[in-house]
């Protein structure tokens, strides 16, 4: 419970601050790539970066330049999926993600990189 007040608090600063140019580059980046947008209930975005576990340094490089907009200590690890870019499918087996807090120069990345097509959403 305390971990999670100091998490709260952590996020509540970064939320006053905007990404600058090196933290945004690695944020279009990742959106070309395979990172996507997450809405959360508030109607704002976070951006989840993931990658397998020969890319884990990447990653955490990735962290690095968007501190202090990425508050975990450690990334999450899931299991087995497949995952699809561009009509290509590729299967991982074990991938580490990480997720930045919600904050708003995210959401104003939305529009940029997605669209509704049909009353779907699209990339």
């Amino acid at each position: 419970m305390f971990e999670r007040t100091i998490q709260n608090q952590k996020a509540k600063e970064a939320r006053k601050l905007h990404l600058n140019e090196d933290q945004l580059q690695v944020c279009y980046g990742g959106l070309l790539g395979d990172s996507n947008l997450n809405l959360k209930t508030n109607g704002q975005y976070r951006i989840k970066f993931c990658h397998s576990e020969p890319q884990l340094e990447y990653l955490e490089l990735k962290k690095n330049i968007l501190m202090p907009f990425i508050i975990q200590e450690s990334p999450t690890i899931e299991q087995s999926r497949i995952i699809t870019i561009n009509n290509l499918s590729f299967k991982s087996n074990k991938f580490f993600t990480y997720n930045s807090i919600i904050h708003q120069d995210v959401t104003n990345m939305f529009p940029f990189f997605y669209k509704r097509k049909n009353g779907k959403l699209v990339r």
